[in-house]
């Protein structure tokens, strides 16, 4: 599986959360649900989470987004299996809201730079 790691925070949560990678639990949770990739901000604070992941599954064209808050009872990843799909990255600019959209912008940042190294 291919995993690619924004390691900050976006300013909102700057000084509230710390930005955390994956333990590999989390890790064997995005394996069981199937993903083949992902791109994710992760952070930590106050026995909570926050973050989002976009993910791809083998041979399917379109982008999962998954919500990773929690709080100390779940792990960020145990319902990944629950992502929206998408149909492409630009469905997910145009169809998103604002706020989901400035929250995903350093995953979206990484995976146009990856496209255009294709």
């Amino acid at each position: 599986m291919k995993v690619h790691r924004h390691k900050g925070v976006p300013t909102l949560f700057s000084g509230l959360y710390k930005g955390e990678p994956f333990r590999d639990i989390e890790l064997e949770h995005i394996r069981g649900a199937g993903y083949s990739e992902v791109w994710y901000w992760y952070a930590t604070g106050n026995y909570e989470g926050t973050g989002y992941a976009i993910l791809r599954k083998p041979g399917d064209r379109g982008y999962y987004v998954a919500y990773l808050g929690h709080c100390s009872c779940y792990g960020p990843t145990e319902n990944i299996g629950d992502a929206d799909r998408w149909t492409s990255i630009a469905a997910i600019i145009k169809g998103a809201t604002k706020e989901l959209r400035w929250e995903l912008a350093p995953l979206l940042a990484m995976i146009k730079r990856q496209n255009k190294k294709r």
